[in-house]
């Protein structure tokens, strides 16, 4: 069967006695219906076929420190976070403590920590660093009463391959407490193969 709409067109579609359907000389579609659940895959030559759907994989891990941690200096200053609560991929490297992308996309990343003490003044922050680069951060003068605990919340665009790490800033001598409670580091996968746009959030 040939059809066409105007004399000067082409023929748009043949459906040959196999039962493949040619479209414009250009896509093969299968003879058969496939089965439940797969999905129409072509080869990018014309050729399409019945695929099994394989899901995107899912990132989300939760990481938490084995043990408190002391600062002896000041500035920014990475956090170990060097414990798995879990981690649904296996994204995180627990010889360099970082998360590291699988799969391009917007990540929400949540990082927490609280000092041991509470009786310190001064400038305490935390960020999120990129491939060794601060993206984002968080901070703000201590009084000097009650805990100090920071924490950020943010939005990422990354790509694979990239790595994700959580630093602290201090202006004096600090010791981290390692209870899971108030200091951890997530990473959750919000979509996949996400544009470039690298916009603050």
């Amino acid at each position: 069967l040939d059809r066409s709409s105007a004399a000067s067109d082409v023929y748009k579609r043949q459906i040959y006695k196999n039962g493949i359907i040619n479209i414009n000389d250009v896509y093969d579609l299968p003879s058969s219906d496939g089965t439940n659940g797969q999905v129409l895959t072509t080869d990018g030559t014309g050729n399409t076929s019945w695929q099994n759907y394989t899901s995107p994989s899912l990132s989300l891990a939760r990481i938490i420190m084995s043990a408190n941690q002391t600062y002896t200096t000041t500035g920014w200053q990475k956090i170990n976070f060097d414990t798995v609560d879990f981690d649904l991929n296996t994204d995180f490297n627990t010889t360099t403590d970082r998360f590291i992308v699988s799969d391009a996309g917007y990540y929400r990343v949540n990082a927490s920590w609280r000092a041991t003490s509470s009786s310190s003044t001064g400038l305490f922050a935390i960020a999120i660093y990129v491939n060794g680069t601060l993206a984002r951060s968080k901070g703000y003068d201590h009084s000097g009463h009650g805990q100090i605990i920071r924490s950020i919340n943010r939005i990422l665009d990354l790509n694979a391959n990239d790595t994700v790490e959580i630093y602290m800033y201090t202006t004096l001598g600090l010791s981290i407490s390692s209870s899971s409670a108030q200091s951890s580091f997530t990473c959750l996968l919000y979509t996949s193969d996400a544009a470039d746009e690298r916009s603050s959030v």
